[in-house]
């Protein structure tokens, strides 16, 4: 990717959320790279912390804790090898921005 098109992927998420962090953008590109990834995998590929990876990841789920945004465009499933772990994964919303992201 070279650089005038990170910039426009960038300014995208620019435009929707004005305030939105580095990490809560990689979540969502590692996200919709991955199709649907263990939220520990997330932890390991962004190299944070269990609770840092939950509050990104809270940023975009249906439901999210998040300074009370309401986004929805990533959901959160139980792993049903070990409940304890989640799978996270975009849903419909979420792919439709993936898409609109790859098309800009």
């Amino acid at each position: 990717m070279d650089i005038n098109r990170a910039i426009e992927v960038l300014e995208l998420f620019r435009k929707v959320f004005p305030d939105m962090t580095v990490n809560q953008v990689l979540t969502f590109l590692y996200i919709s790279r991955n199709g649907s990834i263990p939220q520990k995998s997330l932890e390991q590929e962004l190299n944070v912390s269990g609770a840092a990876a939950s509050r990104n990841v809270n940023f975009w789920v249906d439901n999210p804790m998040f300074q009370g945004v309401n986004v929805g465009f990533v959901r959160r499933i139980d792993d049903y090898s070990d409940r304890r772990h989640k799978i996270i994964a975009l849903n419909e919303r979420g792919k439709m921005l993936a898409q609109a992201i790859r098309e800009a």
